[in-house]
């Protein structure tokens, strides 16, 4: 029956009416802030009020900036460097020493762009492959590494640029849930500056080494699951455990600026008030990061899509007390401008022409103007 009302519920597909079951076996309430019970022929379904203001929301908890490497797998890094560690083990051919960022946001619009550097190859060095990729950020170290081993996991969704140094030869490719999609190849030589670059409108991952630019491929950033962002992971691949590796280290840059691009940015998104409902307005009582939007205090801010974004207010500006000095003079040659740089208003007491009518005029620091104002 519906609460407070009395009655039955008719169910109803395709406009024609089906029986009404005797005996409620199964309820499922989905819904933000919908809740309930069901116990024989009785269900009851309570919905908790949403899009009304809630008060304050202190946003300091969620942060962003530019991506580094942040977490180490059989390696150490800097923020601009990663180090594989001497003995590699893991199963596969090769043996991955990397390091991931934070989770980054997928972003609806725009581009973001890596690097990494080709450091060269000294005869005698295990390390094959100089990698750079972007993954999903539930992708572990074990599915890159079954990855490039040839065995793409299911649920992961990547592309990569691999330089092979002692070939002198870089590739880019992708895949998507175990679906490989085109890549290209290109030449390469030590010290080459390799840029990975996507486009979060249309999934293009584009590689560039040096000035010279090849055709992307495909990451389809709609199939990933929500909730997930990406991860950027930057290592190498070892033919042996043991490692030789001359350069001894990788050069990176997770949030490259080069040629006037922007780098790919971290993101922790703030804390969400406890009950927060989506249609919610907060106002912001300490800045932060929410779902690749930036606050700051002042701003009063509206959950929306599944509590997934944003809608932010700016706070009308204060429009203090003028600091525009008004000189009243009786004629308008009193009026004097000699020397002053600041804007002034000159107020005419005395009609002068214009039939009744004060005479004002607005001094902007270089030049006086006529304005009129009506005697009252």
């Amino acid at each position: 029956g519906l609460p407070g009302k009395g009655g039955t519920v008719q169910y109803q597909v395709n406009g024609v009416n089906v029986g009404t079951p005797t005996t409620t076996m199964t309820v499922n309430f989905t819904g933000d802030g919908m809740s309930g019970s069901a116990s024989g022929t009785t269900a009851t379904l309570g919905v908790a009020y949403s899009g009304q203001y809630r008060g304050l929301w202190d946003m300091s908890s969620g942060t962003s900036g530019p991506a580094t490497p942040v977490t180490d797998y059989q390696s150490t890094h800097t923020s601009s460097t990663v180090t594989p560690g001497a003995h590699l083990s893991g199963a596969g051919g090769f043996k991955l020493a990397a390091a991931s960022s934070a989770v980054i946001p997928i972003l609806s619009s725009g581009t973001a762009q890596a690097t990494v550097t080709n450091p060269g190859y000294v005869s005698g060095d295990t390390v094959y492959a100089v990698l750079l990729i972007v993954a999903n950020s539930s992708a572990t170290a074990a599915d890159i590494e079954s990855l490039v081993n040839g065995t793409a996991p299911a649920g992961v969704w990547s592309a990569s640029i691999a330089a092979v140094p002692f070939a002198n030869v870089a590739s880019l490719s992708a895949v998507n849930d175990t679906v490989p999609a085109s890549g290209g190849f290109g030449a390469t030589a030590q010290g080459d500056v390799l840029t990975l670059a996507l486009n979060y409108a249309t999934g293009a991952v584009t590689m560039k080494i040096g000035a010279t630019s090849y055709a992307p491929t495909t990451l389809n950033l709609a199939d990933i699951p929500a909730g997930q962002g990406l991860r950027l992971w930057a290592g190498v691949l070892s033919t042996a455990a043991d490692v030789v590796f001359s350069a001894g280290n990788i050069t990176v840059d997770f949030s490259s600026t080069a040629g006037g691009g922007t780098g790919f940015r971290f993101g922790v998104d703030a804390t969400l008030p406890v009950g927060a409902l989506d249609n919610d307005w907060y106002k912001v009582s300490v800045g932060g990061y929410y779902k690749g939007k930036t606050t700051r205090p002042g701003q009063y801010v509206k959950l929306i899509s599944g509590k997934t974004d944003l809608i932010i207010v700016d706070t009308p500006a204060d429009p203090g007390t003028s600091s525009l000095e008004a000189v009243t003079v009786t004629h308008f040659a009193d009026i004097n401008t000699t020397g002053i740089a600041e804007p002034r208003l000159y107020v005419v007491t005395a009609d002068e022409t214009n039939a009744n009518q004060r005479t004002q005029y607005l001094f902007d620091g270089s030049a006086l103007m006529w304005l009129v104002a009506l005697e009252a």
